[in-house]
């Protein structure tokens, strides 16, 4: 989980070109998302949980926060620009991690599309 700075840290310690995405969304549209999901490991009862751990990326981070009510593609379009203009970009690992670390950092991937 990427949730809080402290995590963030823990991670950068090990893979310091990580780069954090954080979709962020107002607790409806991604209490909506998570419930037209099936068969996905994360139940909307846990949303207000992870709402509320959630610690937003500081300045200081290596990170991006994107607008989850924006498509898809608008969303994916971003993350390339920013990954691809980011210092020490990284490979394709780190771009993995990258993609690893948005789900936790966006309430548990709760803003991804359904």
């Amino acid at each position: 989980s990427a949730l809080r700075v402290s995590y963030r840290d823990a991670i950068l310690e090990r893979a310091p070109r990580t780069r954090f995405v954080l979709l962020q969304g107002d607790r409806e549209m991604l209490l909506g998302r998570l419930r037209s999901r099936t068969g996905h490991f994360m139940p909307a009862s846990l949303l207000d949980s992870q709402l509320d751990a959630l610690e937003p990326l500081g300045p200081q981070e290596p990170g991006l926060t994107v607008d989850a009510a924006d498509t898809p593609e608008a969303v994916i379009a971003e993350v390339r620009a920013f990954l691809t203009r980011s210092p020490d970009a990284g490979d394709a690992a780190d771009a993995a991690s990258a993609a690893g670390a948005t789900g936790a950092a966006s309430a548990a991937g709760a803003a991804d599309t359904p």
